[in-house]
């Protein structure tokens, strides 16, 4: 029995992904070079490659981390803050303040808006797959993932 096995790795490719090389501004007059791993046809791959459409990209981003920031924050996890002793009880600011400004860019974006971008953004669902769940022609689900970004945009001062 053969008992010494080769490490499987999994690279990129192997679950749909591709791996592109970015610029990444570190300093006011620097730049590197970065891996991004993302599947086609998700925000990530769209967007964050660079190009006349980064404000898009963070835009999108910043409503992702909103999301993530109101969701994932436990009313009953402990205070990390480096106090000890006692935790605290009720909701963490930080998420209080994540929830009213999600609950504001919806209020001005609108539920479906919101919705999609909450799928493309944060949930990392690809435009074929926001297509179908949307019910929106393969055709036109770009433009409208891209004008709901837009208004994403301006609703946060991007643009």
């Amino acid at each position: 029995m053969n008992t010494a096995r080769a490490k499987k790795t999994v690279k990129p490719g192997f679950d749909g992904t591709k791996v592109s090389k970015v610029s990444v501004r570190v300093s006011s007059n620097r730049t590197t070079k970065q891996s991004v791993r993302a599947l086609p046809g998700t925000f990530e791959w769209r967007y964050g490659r660079g190009g006349p459409g980064m404000y898009l990209y963070h835009a999108g981003s910043h409503y992702a981390r909103l999301w993530e920031q109101a969701g994932t924050a436990s009313a009953s996890s402990p205070n990390l803050n480096g106090t000890t002793g006692v935790g605290w009880k009720g909701i963490p600011d930080k998420r209080l303040e994540a929830m009213e400004e999600l609950k504001g860019a919806a209020s001005v974006l609108g539920a479906l808006v919101s919705a999609r971008l909450t799928a493309y953004c944060a949930q990392g669902l690809t435009a074929k797959q926001i297509g179908q769940k949307f019910e929106i022609s393969e055709r036109d689900v770009a433009p409208v993932l891209e004008q709901d970004l837009v208004a994403c945009a301006k609703c946060f001062g991007y643009k």
